[in-house]
């Protein structure tokens, strides 16, 4: 994540940067997408396995 933002933020420093997994619009008022959409992201992926709702309501209640 910290390579993508340095890139972001100096790219007349940086000429390339590597970030692999960086939830990169999850900024506060980014401009790209909604402020949760990362979180919207993982949790549609977590109700889509054969736990399905359970799992994403047990990971919901175990960071509360």
């Amino acid at each position: 994540m910290l390579a993508a933002w340095l890139r972001m933020k100096f790219p007349h420093v940086f000429q390339g940067a590597l970030a692999a997994s960086a939830p990169l619009v999850y900024f506060k008022d980014s401009t790209t997408a909604p402020e949760d959409e990362f979180s919207m992201i993982a949790t549609q992926d977590f109700n889509n396995t054969e736990v399905g709702p359970v799992c994403a309501e047990g990971i919901k209640y175990a960071l509360e």
